[in-house]
């Protein structure tokens, strides 16, 4: 795993290389996805070998503390070992982790334990505390749903500058569907909140439902950009997918749809597909499509070319760069 954040390309951990912290038996069996922040601190997932490294304690999330090479590694979380903030489980297994510039660190994972089963959990690593919790974790109630739904399975978090997180999750209930099983969420130092859910109205569509999400980008505001597919009367394959954005204080806004037109050098043209650049917390070296200040990036297709429609959150308008 390599880093050029000092400026030269320095390596941070190596297949069989020693793990810092631990024995010298105990070396690196293979080096998984990561993420680093503005001021260069990597944080990552690893499987170990050596001397009593089994499956029940081999996976491990790891970051470094600065971006100088050879700078001391702190180990997040391990299998097997106890969770602060839960009694009694442990972790299982990890997905890739997001990382602010504060070092702050948020993955999925799962976690086992007498009596729990297999959950999946949202976790978060305070910089300032060192301390790991859960935050949401499968089986639990899921505001604002009624009492006996509960959240199922999650997606990876992405993480903004100030420590707001957005993922995506499966609800399960008495009431639950596969139409409305899956819901858009934030969560910050407040609590968590319902975003957008499958089977939800559509904001700027009529009779229009959200029927599926791409994981968002996130910014520092706590703002996103996501697209999504829609459905109910009218909407087919040509036109069922839109791009949004997301105000904790404004809400949900629609930005465009496939199959609307829009005017590029004075031509209008209609969009046949929207992509932007999602899975990304504006300060983990990840591209985004939404900046600090609520800047958005969207690229939409069309029979004869392309173009960057750019706007602004809080104003929500757009604009429709030069075509590509």
């Amino acid at each position: 795993l390599w880093s050029d954040a000092s400026g030269s390309l320095a390596m941070v951990a190596r297949q069989l290389g020693n793990v810092p912290g631990m024995s010298a038996t105990t070396k690196f069996a293979s080096l998984g996805m990561g993420a680093m922040n503005d001021n260069g601190q990597v944080s990552f997932i690893a499987f170990l070998q050596g001397t009593g490294i089994n499956a029940t304690n081999d996976a491990c999330v790891f970051t470094t503390s600065a971006a100088s090479p050879g700078s001391p590694m702190t180990l997040v979380a391990r299998r097997g070992t106890f969770i602060n903030g839960l009694s009694g489980p442990t972790y299982r297994v990890f997905n890739a982790p997001a990382i602010n510039n504060a070092g702050d660190i948020a993955f999925m994972g799962t976690i086992d334990g007498a009596g729990t089963g297999t959950f999946s959990n949202i976790f978060k690593r305070a910089a300032t505390t060192g301390n790991t919790i859960g935050l949401i974790r499968t089986g639990l109630w899921s505001a604002p749903l009624p009492a006996n739904t509960v959240w199922g399975m999650y997606g990876s978090p992405v993480m903004g500058g100030n420590g707001q997180m957005a993922f995506l999750a499966t609800i399960n209930g008495p009431s639950v569907t596969q139409d409305n099983d899956i819901a858009l969420y934030t969560a910050d130092s407040s609590g968590v909140r319902m975003v957008a859910r499958e089977g939800s109205a559509a904001p700027g569509m009529s009779s229009a439902v959200f029927s599926s999400f791409m994981t968002p980008a996130i910014n520092n505001r706590g703002q996103l950009l996501f697209t999504a597919t829609v459905a109910g009367p009218g909407i087919t394959p040509a036109n069922n997918t839109a791009a949004f954005t997301y105000d904790p204080a404004l809400g949900l806004k629609k930005l465009v749809r496939t199959g609307e037109t829009v005017s590029v050098n004075g031509a209008n043209k209609a969009v046949t597909e929207l992509r932007f650049s999602g899975y990304a917390g504006g300060q983990d070296g990840r591209a985004s499509g939404i900046s600090p200040t609520g800047n958005f990036a969207v690229l939409a297709k069309f029979l004869d070319g392309s173009a960057i429609l750019t706007g602004q959150v809080q104003t929500s308008s757009t604009i429709v760069a030069a075509a590509q």
